[in-house]
């Protein structure tokens, strides 16, 4: 499996004798940023998201991809935390405006199934309808969970 792997990141190539310090370096170097691409595509495919349009926004750049979904994470939790709050109260403009933020936000880096809940979240707060609001906190959690996650991989 490891192997194969290599294989596929470019690890296939071979050197003449005598081998430099500087051109072992940077076949390495080369194999490496194989391996990492090969393993973020993986993850990738785990998550609901809109790769064309992170990529879109991001200009092609995954270190600037990684730094917008931590972003995300980090300000999505704490909004996540406050509709929670929001649900016990019964306060159905909070939950409202928590969805808005979701729905708008997930919605900016591509997380299309988020989106879709969060929008669903906020039709039903409006109507004051919070009979599924939970069951949705709790999906979009996990969400949430499910791209820190991959960004603990990466």
């Amino acid at each position: 499996m490891k192997i194969e792997r290599g294989v596929v990141a470019g690890m296939d190539d071979y050197f003449s004798k005598p081998i430099s310090k500087e051109k072992l370096k940077d076949k390495l170097t080369d194999w490496s940023e194989g391996l990492e691409s090969d393993l973020i595509k993986r993850n990738r495919v785990n998550l609901a998201i809109d790769w064309e349009h992170l990529h879109q926004i991001s200009d092609g750049s995954e270190e600037f991809e990684q730094e917008l979904l931590q972003i995300f994470v980090e300000d999505t939790r704490n909004h996540l935390k406050e509709a929670q709050a929001a649900l016990l109260k019964g306060d159905y403009d909070a939950v409202s405006r928590a969805a808005h933020h979701f729905k708008g936000a997930s919605a900016n880096v591509g997380l299309t199934e988020m989106q879709t809940i969060a929008g669903k979240l906020e039709t039903d707060a409006h109507a004051q309808q919070l009979s599924e609001a939970a069951e949705m906190l709790a999906e979009l959690a996990d969400l949430l969970q499910g791209v820190q996650a991959f960004l603990n991989q990466v």
